[in-house]
């Protein structure tokens, strides 16, 4: 499990302990929390995540998110969420829409769930915190290949080490910095 906030980690807690018929292990980063909106409080189910509406984030009204034509689904651990959601509000100051989808669980993962939420979307960009190859990211694009749904981009680490940084250093050697996820946003 990967919780996003502080409300979404005792939920997934109280899941583990009281829900859950095996083993569960929670991923939990070393940052500050980001300030909790009411999407991090949905009930845990199995295998889903939390969907994150750009209206939630960014005060976008009805009619202006029903208006915006280029709409995109950032899919993201929660350990990244900081990062996402500020590359998203830039994307959207320039008129883009973009939605995110914080993968509560890597594993098990809800695929019927997922494979109905991306019909929403133009293109789908997953941002891991986790190594590309064989990550949960490069699974879900070969899962989206399989039904021709084929616009999308992985940002994650890659195989090799990493220069000894500040967090923000090493994110921004990855890739996986708030400009580097604005410009996949754009591009």
């Amino acid at each position: 499990m990967s919780p996003v906030s502080d409300v979404d980690l005792h939920l997934c807690l109280r899941w583990a302990v009281n829900g859950a018929d095996s083993a569960v292990f929670i991923r939990i980063p070393k940052l500050a929390c980001p300030p909790e909106l009411d999407a991090f409080r949905q009930p845990v189910t199995v295998g889903k995540g939390i969907f994150v509406s750009s209206r939630d984030f960014a005060n976008l009204s009805d009619e202006n998110y029903v208006n915006r034509s280029e709409k995109k689904l950032v899919v993201t651990t929660g350990g990244m969420f900081t990062e996402v959601k500020d590359a998203a509000l830039k994307y959207i100051e320039e008129g883009g829409l973009a939605d995110i989808f914080v993968m509560r669980f890597i594993k098990p993962f809800d695929e019927n769930y997922f494979k109905e939420l991306v019909n929403a979307y133009s293109e789908v960009i997953f941002v891991e915190d986790g190594v590309k190859t064989g990550g949960i990211s490069e699974y879900l694009e070969t899962l989206l290949l399989k039904i021709g749904f084929n616009n999308t981009k992985i940002l994650a680490f890659d195989e090799k080490f990493y220069s000894h940084g500040t967090r923000q250093d090493v994110l921004k050697e990855a890739g996986l910095d708030t400009e580097s996820i604005y410009s996949a946003l754009k591009h």
